[in-house]
Parts: C-alpha cells; sequence; structure tokens
C-alpha cells in the first residue's frame, strides 16, 4: 500500500520529514529490499509517506479523534487509544516516540510496553528535550522545552540511557539534535518575563520564534551546540536484541 503525502492531514504533512529523518539517523535499520513489508508503529505520530517500492503496515495512536479518522479512511491502523491486551507483541519492525516521553508520567512501564510490540532485532527512535543542554542551563525557568505543566517529565542523555536499558534495550546510540525554536523561544520567554516584570502585564509574544530571519540566524548556533554535546534536545535509537 502506498499513500501519497498530500493525501494525510495537515499536521501529519507537516511531521512527516521528521519521521523521514528518524529513520535515516539509524545506521542499522535499512529497508531491505527482500523485505515486502515494513511494519511501523508511531507513538502519538501518525505519519505515511510514500513508499518506493516497499511496502509499509503503519500503525499509530493520536489523540485528535478527526486525525485519528482520516486516517482510518486511508486504511491505516490508527487510535486514540490502546489498551495491553490490544497491542501486537513482538511484531513491529520499527516504533517511533518523537516527543513523547517528556508527556508521560510513567516513561519506563511506557517504554517497556514499546519493547514488547517490538521484533527481536527491530528498532525504537526516541526523541526527547535534554535538561543538560546550554540553553537549560542558562534560561533556568525561562528554557522553552521546560513545558510546564504538559511536560512532567526531563531527561539527560544518561537518564534516558538508562530508562532504555531498564526497559531492556542494547545497542544505544544517541546524538544531539536541536530545533532553533529551544534557543528563540528561550530568547522570548525571558524576554516575555522581563516585559512583565516591568510593566505589569503578562503577554505572550512568540515572535523570535516564528520569524524566518531569526530562525536562520540561530540556526549555526544550535548546530554548534549539538556537535560540542551541548544541545537541548537528543535522538536516540535502541534495538530489541
Amino acid at each position: 500500500m502506498s499513500i501519497r503525502l498530500a493525501q494525510l492531514p495537515d499536521r501529519s504533512r507537516e511531521s512527516c520529514g521528521r519521521y523521514n529523518k528518524s529513520v535515516s539517523i539509524s545506521q542499522n535499520f535499512t529497508v531491505r529490499a527482500e523485505r515486502t513489508v515494513v511494519r511501523a508503529w508511531l507513538w502519538r505520530r501518525i505519519l505515511f509517506a510514500a513508499d518506493e517500492g516497499v511496502g509499509w503496515e503503519c500503525w499509530g495512536t493520536e489523540l485528535d479523534l478527526k486525525i485519528v479518522e482520516a486516517h482510518q479512511s486511508l486504511g491505516i491502523n490508527a487510535f486514540t487509544k490502546l489498551s495491553d491486551n490490544e497491542i501486537p507483541r513482538n511484531y513491529f519492525h520499527w516504533v517511533t516516540a518523537y516527543h513523547v516521553l517528556e508527556h508521560v508520567y510513567d516513561p519506563v512501564p511506557t517504554l517497556e510496553k514499546m519493547f514488547k510490540m517490538l521484533k527481536h532485532g527491530g528498532r525504537i527512535y526516541i526523541g526527547v528535550p535534554n535538561m543538560d543542554g546550554l540553553i537549560p542551563r542558562l534560561f533556568r525557568g525561562c528554557w522553552y522545552n521546560l513545558g510546564v505543566p504538559v511536560h512532567p517529565q526531563q531527561f539527560s542523555a544518561k537518564t534516558l540511557v538508562r530508562c532504555l536499558r531498564n526497559a531492556g534495550f542494547q545497542d544505544i546510540r544517541l546524538r544531539h539534535r536541536s530545533l532553533t525554536q529551544g534557543l528563540l523561544g528561550s530568547i522570548q520567554f525571558a524576554l516575555n518575563d522581563i516585559l512583565w516584570r516591568a510593566t505589569g502585564h503578562k503577554r505572550v509574544n512568540m515572535f523570535l520564534r516564528d520569524n524566518r530571519l531569526c530562525q536562520v540566524i540561530a540556526l549555526p548556533f544550535t548546530k554548534l551546540m549539538d556537535a560540542v554535546g551541548f544541545g537541548d534536545a537528543i535522538e536516540v535509537t535502541a534495538r530489541k536484541i
């Protein structure tokens, strides 16, 4: 089955590039020509790109019912939630949870659930904010990715790797991969806080974060922080042996 990107709801189209990049960052995960179907589970990110001669069986969860219904109409296994009994065991080649773990209260049990879903040799891809990065150290409470109260969890590289190992994963590979919104959003939050204290009026202004010129200027700084291991977001792949 091949579903073209244009057929997807806006939010899925916007995120599909991230999913394609998530597949490419793993040096060990390749779609082999002899494999007729690659089964992928997308945790709270239902994405589907047009394949190139390889079939993709795509499952996923999403909180937005309208997006779920749109994907179901295209023949994708989409759900708002699943009980443990409904989730296939030892079935998926690939599970991805892009900026999901920081939103859950029980990250290790969630990772254990993902571990059970994977076939032996299958891989998981995870992206989370990095609380040990330079930006959170500098901006502290104004760090954009702090995300209180929607981020009940925060991770460093060490704590994320520890959680993955506790869930049973091996062959863990980590890299820093920040977005400009982390730096620009933090600067904007700090400026908003200064203006709030000076004027007594609380305003939510995200001009810096959303301005294209600011994004271009900030990009080299975010790449530099990633290169030296101080980015404010990390991505990990790990394998079920």
